[in-house]
Parts: structure tokens; C-alpha cells; sequence
């Protein structure tokens, strides 16, 4: 059964993205603040594994998230150094922008994507959630644009269980095979105060090369309030590939 991406109508493109960015943002803040992080908390990262933080990083805090991932299989190669900087711009709101990183399977470099995420807070108690827009830009050796959205959430089992999700919507104009869809399912547990493990699906779905599910399993762990390191390892199912990556974060707080 074909994918129903595919089924999107020219017109329907052009206007369900800008809609759906639209109706997000323009919802107003509900008790803004009191569901939201602070810096009284720790570290809370989008790394390492493929599934986003649903909450924002607080208000007035920079946060920068960086690691490198080996690939092997026919693409076999480092990635690198996969970059994240967040800033908490208000209170349940954050701007964030993913920096170029390098391949040395295609010695090319990726494009930027700015973003902007913004915390759900009329939500049960256990539960959060965010909503994320954000577009991929040309530059490097990367060609490649368009928005796209997301949503990220997260559901309290017990004190220490977990399950994480998160569904992404990209749109590339110009291109025949312009739509991607990604879902994906995490479980996580804490170990102890300072560090946690996941393991997770992830279903890739991409118009021109059909669907590409992966397994992915890690934790990581806080040195500090504001410090953390993290590993994770996986293989994506279709092509037999195995990965592994690394990374470092850091949060500076009270900036203003």
C-alpha cells in the first residue's frame, strides 16, 4: 500500500505545513512558566538518542549538545560534530539551530537548520509535550532544504520508567520526492540520581527509498547540574548497518 505521503495532492503541500506551524505557536501560553523547566533543574538533552526533549531548556539558558557518530555498512564513516545549540528566548519557548556537521562518507558537509520549540503545558499531570518548527537551509556541499515539524513527548510511567515519542513531518519543494515522515518509541529508566538508559525504534520513511526502520540503545550520565555525557549504539534493519556515537553537552544558565 503506498505510503500516504505519497497521496499528498500539489496544493495540499504547499499549505498544510504553514497551517499546522500556524495553529502551534499561535495557541497562547496557558499559566506560562509553572509546567516549564528552570534552572534549578538539570540537564535535559535532545542527545543521544534520535527521540527529542519534550520540554524546553529554561528561560534565559544556553545549552550546547555535541557528539560524533561512526556508521558502518556500504556508507562507512564518521559524522561529525553533530551540533545542537538551544537558548530558552521565554518562558516554555526556546530557539535552537543545528550546525553544519562533516561526513567523511560523502566529504560533504550538511546544511544548517534553525528551529523553534515551544512547550505544551494544559497537559495532565505525567505528561509533556512540545511543538517544534523548523526548516533545513542550504549550505556547505549540502543542497538539500525545507521546513518541517515535530513533536516530541513524553509519558511518566513510574518513578523511574519512562516512554518517550515523537513524530516528524519534512517537506523538500522542487523535489519529486519531496515528503519524509519519521516516528519514533522509546523506553528509558533512571539508574540512581545522575544517570539513565533507553531503548528505542525508530521508523524513517522517505518517498524515493520507502521505509527504513532502526534499533538504538544508550544512556547517559550527569557529571554536573549542567553537564552530561552520553553514548549510544544501533543498527539500522534494512541495510544491516550498525552505528555508534558519543557526546558531550553543557548548559550555561541566567545569561539574562
Amino acid at each position: 500500500m503506498p505510503h500516504p505521503f505519497a497521496k499528498t495532492s500539489a496544493k495540499r503541500k504547499r499549505f498544510w505545513l504553514p497551517a499546522c506551524v500556524c495553529a502551534l505557536f499561535a495557541h497562547p501560553v496557558a499559566q506560562a512558566g509553572e509546567a516549564c523547566p528552570d534552572t534549578a533543574q538539570e540537564i535535559d538533552t535532545d542527545r543521544p538518542d534520535v527521540t527529542n526533549s519534550a520540554v524546553v531548556v529554561p528561560r534565559g539558558s544556553l545549552q550546547m549538545e555535541n557528539g560524533i557518530t561512526w556508521t558502518g555498512g556500504p556508507a562507512t564513516g564518521l559524522d561529525g560534530p553533530n551540533s545542537r545549540v538551544r537558548l530558552g528566548i521565554a518562558e516554555c519557548s526556546e530557539l535552537f539551530v543545528d550546525l553544519p556537521d562533516y561526513s567523511s562518507a560523502s566529504a560533504g558537509v550538511s546544511g544548517i537548520a534553525p528551529g523553534l520549540k515551544r512547550q505544551i503545558e494544559w497537559l495532565p499531570d505525567g505528561l509533556s509535550a512540545s511543538a517544534v518548527a523548523g526548516v533545513l537551509l542550504p549550505s556547505g556541499s549540502e543542497r538539500l532544504s525545507g521546513p518541517y515539524i515535530q513533536f516530541p513527548w513524553s509519558l511518566e510511567l513510574t518513578e523511574n520508567w519512562k516512554v518517550d515519542g515523537m513524530a516528524t513531518g519534512s517537506w523538500f519543494p522542487g523535489r519529486t520526492d519531496d515528503l519524509a515522515g519519521e516516528a519514533t518509541l522509546s523506553l528509558a529508566r533512571e539508574i540512581g540520581s545522575d544517570a539513565d538508559i533507553f531503548f528505542e525504534y525508530v521508523g524513517d520513511f522517505r518517498v524515493h527509498e520507502g521505509f527504513r526502520p532502526a534499533l538504538n540503545v544508550g544512556g547517559s550520565y550527569r557529571l554536573t547540574r549542567t553537564q552530561q555525557i552520553d553514548v549510544h549504539a544501533g543498527i539500522e534493519l534494512r541495510g544491516s548497518a550498525p552505528f555508534f556515537g558519543i557526546g558531550y553537552s553543557f548548559r550555561f544558565d541566567d545569561l539574562f
